[in-house]
């Protein structure tokens, strides 16, 4: 069976018989936060007591089908489904979608652009290919924000066993989810964000800017004493 097998299909194949069977505490729920960027995605969870926000582990970042935990912000509909990330990249791979129907960057469409030429052509274009297939940005956001969220509970639940537990545990949690938005995005482009994960499905839903979101990150980091700064950072540190 291919490792490059979705989320759904492994879910109907039973591939996660291996996480470990260990019973949970109870009362405990999912804390997912997922950067919804313009060039790629990534998502980190927390497992808390249920209304606390203090974690029973250490936050985790999701690695989607044991690839990478940067995933491309690329979209389209494939047999009347929608597909994105590695999946469609595999597709463009063997010629089984076309590349001008393949949807980049679509997050742009929500900015204000304020005359800046390049990203406004950028967002355009996304509209147009929308046109041609017949679709709004709104089914696109839903879509997409629906697509990530399943791959993410899949990601998670396969991850139970590094944590004791059971994978069937794992998917009754409530789930609260955190999207990052960027600090300039106007009261309309949020909204239109909160209605499309609303539309998705997607329960709970906070929006968080971005910069607090990093300077929160690196404060908990640094106050248990495993931050690592990586090169580029030191560079600028030293600056």
């Amino acid at each position: 069976m291919s490792d490059k097998m979705t989320a759904p299909a492994r879910a109907r194949t039973g591939q996660l018989d291996h996480i470990a069977h260990t019973d949970p505490p109870k009362k405990l729920c999912i804390l997912l936060s997922i950067d919804w960027g313009t060039f790629k995605f990534a998502a980190g969870f927390s497992i808390c007591a249920n209304g606390d926000t203090i974690s029973v582990h250490e936050p985790s970042i999701l690695s989607f089908n044991d690839i990478d935990c940067l995933v491309p912000m690329m979209a389209t509909w494939y047999n009347k489904d929608l597909v994105h990330g590695f999946e469609l990249r595999d597709l463009l791979r063997d010629g089984k979608v076309k590349s001008e129907d393949v949807i980049e960057f679509f997050k742009l469409a929500l900015y204000d652009h304020g005359g800046q030429v390049p990203m406004s052509k950028r967002a355009n274009r996304v509209k147009e290919q929308l046109a041609q297939l017949g679709k709004s940005t709104h089914e696109l956001f839903t879509a997409h924000l629906k697509a990530v969220f399943e791959d993410c509970k899949w990601e998670i639940r396969r991850s139970g066993m590094r944590f004791h537990f059971k994978a069937e545990d794992l998917a009754q949690m409530p789930v609260k989810v955190r999207l990052s938005v960027p600090r300039m995005w106007s009261p309309s482009a949020r909204r239109q964000m909160q209605e499309a994960a609303q539309a998705a499905g997607i329960p709970l839903v906070a929006l968080a800017s971005e910069p607090p979101s990093v300077l929160a990150y690196f404060v908990y980091k640094i106050a248990n004493g495993s931050i690592d700064f990586g090169t580029q950072l030191k560079k600028a540190i030293r600056r």
